[in-house]
């Protein structure tokens, strides 16, 4: 999985929730990396910012203390911005972002 901002594309990748569970329209929550200054994932209702992971130390987000079997990457640079992380062990998985804002 991929979040973040391409500069020279101008195309983001994010997540978005559902308005509901039998609307798929976009919802109220975002799940993203915000560009404004250093670069932080937050999760957001409309503007308003509900979680936000901390910055990037070079191995994980600072307040993202849990230790979990992922490989990180995370890259900046003139071109582009953006958060990639994978399951180490041979399981499915994925991120979801509810209607209600539970990620």
């Amino acid at each position: 999985m991929k979040l973040g901002s391409n500069f020279v594309t101008k195309i983001d990748k994010f997540l978005s929730s559902w308005r509901s569970a039998e609307d798929p329209a976009r919802g109220e929550y975002s799940f993203a990396i915000d560009t404004h200054g250093y670069p932080q994932l937050l999760l957001k209702r409309g503007n308003i910012t509900r979680f936000r992971a901390g910055s990037w130390n070079g191995i994980k987000f600072v307040s993202n203390s849990r230790s979990v079997s992922i490989s990180n990457e995370f890259v900046l640079n003139s071109k582009e911005v953006y958060y990639q992380f994978g399951i180490q062990r041979s399981v499915h998985s994925r991120l979801t972002l509810s209607p209600s804002g539970d990620l």
